[in-house]
């Protein structure tokens, strides 16, 4: 049986995603007067920020910020662990991704129906919610190719 080798796109996919959904919502939001500058490559809404939980009083529920930050924790950790090859690493980087993106989604949406004033920010948060399902497409579609897969499980049976 033929050695596959490993696609030289998981590591740069592993890259991007711990990039994107591991270290930008820490490091990706510079606090600039009364606004904020988010430095982004958009594959989360707001960038994962924790400062779009924070309330009109400046109040945040701990939880919300729990989760949206395990969430990013989790999807770095996952990341690297598809990246060495074991299939349950990518099945599980697939669904943490899946739902943090999900997560994010919902937070801008509830967000969305918490407005103070109606409309006012309403175009931007729709905006923010369009790019991140497209950037989890193309993981999904990336991580599901027959090649990929073959090389996944061929590494799984290496291990048994």
């Amino acid at each position: 049986m033929k050695r596959i080798q490993k696609p030289i796109g998981i590591t740069v996919w592993v890259i991007f995603i711990v990039i994107g959904y591991g270290l930008f919502p820490f490091f990706g939001v510079i606090p600039f007067a009364r606004e904020f500058w988010y430095w982004s490559l958009g594959v989360l809404p707001f960038n994962g920020s924790i400062y779009i939980l924070y309330g009109p009083n400046g109040e945040v529920s701990f939880v919300l910020i729990l989760v949206s930050l395990l969430l990013c924790v989790f999807s770095a950790a996952s990341a690297i662990w598809a990246n060495t090859g074991q299939n349950e690493g990518r099945f599980s980087m697939l669904t943490i991704l899946t739902l943090n993106v999900s997560w994010w989604i919902f937070l801008v949406a509830l967000a969305l129906l918490n407005q103070e004033k109606p409309g006012e920010n309403t175009f931007k948060m729709i905006f923010e919610i369009v790019k991140p399902p497209v950037y989890l497409v193309f993981i999904w579609w990336y991580f599901t190719k027959a090649d990929v897969v073959a090389y996944y499980r061929q590494q799984s049976a290496q291990v048994t």
